[in-house]
């Protein structure tokens, strides 16, 4: 029998390894999770697989039905909401401390992302863009200085990537529209445009939590078609 020390040692492993392709988009929203599939694919035995999708749970990453099982989250439409107010008020409240504190570090770190975030959107790599588009935004909270604010944001921080990996490809022009909208952020990042920077900050997270909530409302309408239908969707007949 495994230590309790190496039991929560391969929890945790197995919890960062799902954490990330649940934010990379790995799985889909609200798909089943087998725990004797995991334990296979993992070469572990159940229970660190259990204890991992419990501490994702607390993480709000997964949900554990009795009786029924485990699956990714699925957020409706308030919950979208949701996360976008918190996620808005958390980032602009960071990039307003960041630009006080340390405006050339947070504008050199904005500015680093522009590039491989022009080069991965034009190869199409829409899972590099994400990341980046991801650690962008993360970059309010590294350079602000408030271990509370940047805690805050880490909790829901896996949810936000989950989301705009999920919505944000069903959403005609998100990529080009944020694209424009990061280098606009970055630019008055550098200018030290406090009012400026939140003003585009906000009116960017606003726009992808309408592009959201009508990706949302397409998938709700997407799982209520039947087989026949779907498939005439799929082949446009």
């Amino acid at each position: 029998m495994a230590a309790p020390a190496a039991r929560a040692s391969l929890a945790t492993a197995v919890a960062d390894r799902l954490r990330e392709a649940i934010m990379d988009g790995a799985f889909e929203l609200g798909e089943s999770l087998s725990e004797d599939a995991l334990s296979t694919a993992f070469g572990v035995s159940r229970t660190p697989v259990r204890e991992a999708l419990k501490e994702l749970r607390g993480q709000g990453l997964v949900e554990i039905r009795p009786k029924s099982g485990t699956y990714i989250f699925r957020p409706g439409e308030d919950q979208i909401r949701e996360l976008c107010e918190c996620r808005l008020r958390l980032e602009v409240a960071g990039a307003e401390l960041a630009l006080v504190r340390d405006g050339a570090a947070l504008s050199a770190a904005l500015h680093d992302r522009l590039a491989p975030m022009e080069t991965a959107l034009a190869a199409g790599d829409l899972l590099r863009y994400n990341r980046l588009d991801a650690a962008f935004h993360l970059s309010f909270l590294d350079w602000c200085g408030n271990r509370y604010l940047a805690g805050a944001y880490d909790q829901m921080f896996a949810q936000i990537s989950a989301v705009r990996v999920h919505l944000s490809a069903r959403t005609a022009g998100a990529f080009e529209a944020s694209m424009r909208e990061h280098r606009q952020i970055a630019e008055l990042a550098a200018a030290g445009d406090v009012p400026g920077l939140t003003t585009v900050l906000t009116a960017h997270v606003e726009r992808a939590q309408r592009g959201y909530a009508g990706a949302l409302q397409e998938l709700e309408r997407a799982s209520q078609l039947t087989r026949p239908q779907r498939l005439r969707r799929k082949l446009s007949l």
